[in-house]
This record gives structure tokens, C-alpha cells and sequence, in this order.
């Protein structure tokens, strides 16, 4: 399966578009003039779907090469917490950290960047995990590049919900199909 010279077109905008988020998460107040690992991590989940849907992605989920990189980097935040989102006030008592979006699994800043804290490792380790194939195209802020694949982009671009392990949830399932994703076998032909 190959890349048609459309979704190439399409694929090139959406990685220049991914840039222009990175670039301005890197720019944010509480990044400016720190040494942040950023060279360590990578772009990956429900964002670059978004992108290729042609919608603003809700957050930007970064994740991390090695612990010692998650670890420098979540200590930076915890000293940056006015920067850190609140919690919605509806989940001020289930969710989070003296009302901020600080969880065992990562910290959000308000501008939506997510800095997961749950596992780091290889692209290919930690996307393993992901419960849907749309959600498991990366970028690279190493090397400014985007891996995807023609069914990872296929997958976000028909919003087709693939799974791509055993550990999605009914929940999780119920969001994407509510946003109108559907399941390979309501679809009667593949692009």
C-alpha cells in the first residue's frame, strides 16, 4: 500500500501545519529560556488526525525518549503550575491536582500542550499501547518529521476506527464514533 500523490501533497501541509503547533509550544512563556529536553520527544495521538481532518486539534500529547527526559521535564512544569490548565469545575473532585490538570498520567498546560507522564521509550513501544490506529502517526521534534503510514493517514483521514490494540475501552470507543468516526465494517469500500 502506497501513498497516492494527493495524500503526499496533503501530508507535506499536514506536517508543516504540526510544525507550526510544536514551534508554538516551544514559544510558550513557561518554555522560553529553559533548557527543555524537547530533542527527547515526540508528537503523537489524536492530534495529527485532527490536522489531517482539517480541524484544530483539542491538545498536544508529548511524549519522551527515556525517564530522565519525562522526569526533567515534569519537574520544569510543576514549578511553572500558573501556566498549568485548571481543572474543569465539574471534575474539580475526581480529576487532578489542587485544581490543576496534573494527573499520574501527565500535566496540561493551558495552551493544550500535554506532557505525558505515564511511559516514555521508542515511538514504536509506547504507540503499541494506543488503542486506535488513527492515533498513532508521531512526529519527531529531533528530527522534524512526520511518521505516518498510508493506513495510519487513511485511518484519520476516512476517520475509520481501527484498533490497533486490545486496551480500548467502550468509552473510548463511544467518543471517536460520536465524533463521527465508524468501524472498518460499517464502511462498504476502502479509498
Amino acid at each position: 500500500m502506497n501513498f497516492t500523490s494527493a495524500e503526499i501533497t496533503h501530508i507535506v501541509e499536514v506536517k508543516r501545519i504540526v510544525e507550526l503547533y510544536v514551534n508554538e509550544v516551544r514559544k510558550s512563556e513557561w518554555a522560553v529560556d529553559y533548557i527543555l529536553p524537547w530533542d527527547k520527544m515526540y508528537l503523537s495521538g489524536g492530534a495529527i488526525a485532527s490536522v489531517i481532518q482539517g480541524e484544530t486539534p483539542k491538545d498536544l500529547d508529548f511524549y519522551f525518549l527515556d525517564e530522565l527526559s519525562m522526569r526533567n521535564m515534569e519537574t520544569h512544569l510543576l514549578y511553572k503550575v500558573e501556566y498549568i490548565k485548571d481543572v474543569d469545575e465539574k471534575y474539580r473532585d475526581a480529576v487532578g491536582k489542587d485544581g490543576k490538570m496534573i494527573t499520574e498520567k501527565a500535566i496540561t498546560m493551558r495552551n493544550g500542550a500535554s506532557f505525558i507522564t505515564m511511559q516514555f521509550g521508542e515511538p514504536t513501544f509506547v504507540k503499541s499501547s494506543f488503542d486506535y490506529v488513527h492515533c498513532t502517526a508521531h512526529y519527531s521534534l529531533l528530527e522534524s518529521k512526520l511518521y505516518i503510514s498510508p493506513k495510519q493517514y487513511r485511518a484519520c483521514k476516512n476517520k475509520l476506527l481501527i484498533p490497533n490494540s486490545v486496551t480500548s475501552s467502550h468509552a473510548r470507543a463511544n467518543k471517536f464514533l460520536n465524533r463521527g468516526y465508524v468501524t472498518p465494517l460499517e464502511v462498504t469500500t476502502f479509498p
